[in-house]
């Protein structure tokens, strides 16, 4: 890895589960190094969540990212959702089973 990259795991209280932080001392991030801080952590499949707001971060010198597990999570429809946990429809919020349409309101999962 390169020299002022930190790789390390938090736990996210809003989330509920494990995420991945990457930090870098000083520059910006390209996905590269991203990719390979990830891989020599652990080898998975993971997603990147951009928050794009303004105010929302700290002016900091470096950067920093959060990685989450896809491996733990499945698709329910048109979002991903942890494993085990309850599904619930994209479209009117309300609890689902893993049904192509929604019982609830007739929306077709995943369209």
């Amino acid at each position: 890895m390169k020299k002022g990259i930190e790789t390390y795991s938090d736990y996210d209280d809003a989330q509920v589960r494990w995420k991945l932080c990457i930090r870098k001392a000083r520059g910006k991030f390209t996905l590269d190094e991203i990719v390979e801080a990830a891989r020599e952590w652990e080898e998975d499949i993971y997603a990147l969540v951009l928050k794009c707001l303004d105010g929302e971060w700290e002016e900091t010198q470096g950067d920093y990212v959060e990685l989450y597990r896809l491996s733990d999570m499945e698709r329910n429809g048109g979002s991903w959702v942890r494993r085990g946990d309850e599904y619930f429809c994209s479209h009117c919020g309300r609890k689902n089973i893993r049904t192509p349409f929604c019982p609830n309101c007739g929306y077709k999962m995943g369209g």
